[in-house]
């Protein structure tokens, strides 16, 4: 964190500096982004194939000299601000992922939730964690149907979606019973 820290000028005050881990998760049941906190990994078990735990100020500073900037700053200039409330209406704007309540025997159901969830459902169904769909999706066969489901239908939304607008997945739908 402390390496983190270098990279800006800014005063950085992290949440358990002002309040406490209790109270943190209270706020975040009362904003709505607690389902969201509970179900990310962390970054560096998603993203790094070795994370680093204690990190050298001279390799950051290497790195640091190879980032794009520009990329940053076109990024930060093109974000979107939408309120986690109103995630799911933002999503379904642009030719909304089906929803599907009755399973057919041709569907598959992939529970995204943690590792050692899967749904008992009355047809074929199996676990892809939310964070791995992008490349295990991939994987299975593209001639068949498929339903995401998580318990909520928040984040099954917003990965159908990405599925059928980024990788032209035609194929995938989300499951609310």
């Amino acid at each position: 964190l402390a390496l983190i820290d270098q990279a800006t000028n800014m005063l950085v005050i992290r949440p358990l500096a002002t309040v406490n881990k209790p109270e943190i998760i209270d706020i975040a049941t009362k904003i709505g982004t607690r389902y969201f906190a509970e179900n990310m990994p962390e970054y560096c078990g998603v993203i790094s194939k070795n994370p680093i735990t204690h990190g050298s100020y001279k390799r950051m500073a290497k790195e640091a000299e190879r980032f794009n900037y520009e990329i940053l700053d076109k990024a930060v200039e093109d974000a979107e601000t939408i309120y986690v409330d109103t995630v799911v209406e933002n999503v379904t704007q642009n030719a909304p992922v089906e929803i599907v309540k009755d399973l057919e025997d041709d569907y598959t159901v992939i529970d995204i939730r943690g590792e050692e969830d899967t749904v008992l459902v009355s047809c074929q169904s199996i676990n892809i964690p939310f964070y791995k769909l992008k490349t295990e999706f991939k994987k299975l066969p593209q001639d068949k149907k498929y339903l995401l489901y998580c318990e909520k239908g928040v984040m099954s939304q917003l990965h159908a979606q990405y599925l059928r607008d980024s990788e032209s997945c035609k194929n995938v739908k989300v499951y609310r019973p």
